[in-house]
């Protein structure tokens, strides 16, 4: 025999989304319009019935929009949008900003900073209470950090602890490294001035120290025909006159291929 077609399946209601509504009952006995005449407030004022045969009341249902500074709520069944109160915590999705908060219904943060890396600096030697703690910081120190002999007399560091100094060099040509003496990082000293240098600027010339700074010397000017300053160019009449004997040259030769 014939084998029966399945029966379609019902189709599938969308939920409701947006304000509440009254509309006809199942006993369509008011209209659409007449229904809603009731009020959408709520289903006591829309439904009188209680049964739905009247008038059916379906209640608001308000759509997130998926901001977390906003909020989407039902008031008297009508759905209206407000604000949260500003500097709620929200996230803004950018991994470059912090402490997101919202503000007038928008959430933001501020940008992420890096601290600046300190820079390097001298430190002179040290000698500290060691792992056994039978001295003081300060009793260790008054051994003098001239060097890790004279801290750590028990070369083990139980009594006392030696750090050497570490002094660091400012990068300048213009004065002398930091070193130590006796566990102390002097202070950068001038070099002789008009010692030779590099003040990293490619404009000038004949760099050199002046009072521990590198200064360079201007690079030689050109005047507007190429050729260096203190050079002068050859003057109008110059150039006429060298014009003139080249066109004597040439009416001379012309006259003695005629003879």
């Amino acid at each position: 025999g014939t084998v029966p077609a399945p029966a379609p399946e019902p189709a599938v209601e969308e939920p409701h989304v947006g304000d509440a509504t009254c509309t006809a009952g199942t006993g369509a006995t008011l209209t659409d319009a007449e229904c809603t005449a009731r009020g959408i407030v709520d289903a006591a004022t829309c439904d009188v019935e209680t049964d739905g045969t009247v008038c059916a009341y379906v209640a608001a249902a308000c759509a997130d929009d998926g901001n977390a500074c906003t909020t989407n709520t039902a008031t008297d069944g009508v759905c209206a949008t407000a604000n949260v109160a500003d500097t709620t915590s929200c996230d803004d999705g950018d991994d470059t900003t912090e402490e997101d908060v919202c503000t007038s219904g928008t959430c933001a943060g501020t940008a992420i900073t890096e601290a600046p890396v300190p820079a390097p600096t001298s430190s002179d030697a040290t000698c500290l209470a060691g792992t056994g703690a039978t001295l003081t910081d300060a009793e260790c120190t008054a051994r003098t950090i001239v060097d890790a002999a004279t801290c750590d007399v028990e070369t083990d560091g139980t009594v006392c602890a030696y750090t050497a100094a570490v002094c660091v060099d400012d990068g300048n040509d213009c004065t002398t490294a930091s070193t130590a003496t006796d566990g102390v990082c002097s202070a950068p000293v001038n070099v002789d001035d008009d010692t030779s240098c590099d003040d990293n600027n490619d404009d000038t010339t004949n760099d050199v120290c002046a009072s521990g700074v590198c200064v360079g010397g201007d690079t030689t000017p050109t005047n507007n025909t190429g050729s260096e300053a203190g050079t002068p160019s050859p003057s109008g009449d110059e150039q006429t006159s060298s014009a003139s004997h080249a066109q004597v040259f040439a009416a001379l030769a012309s006259a003695f291929l005629l003879l």
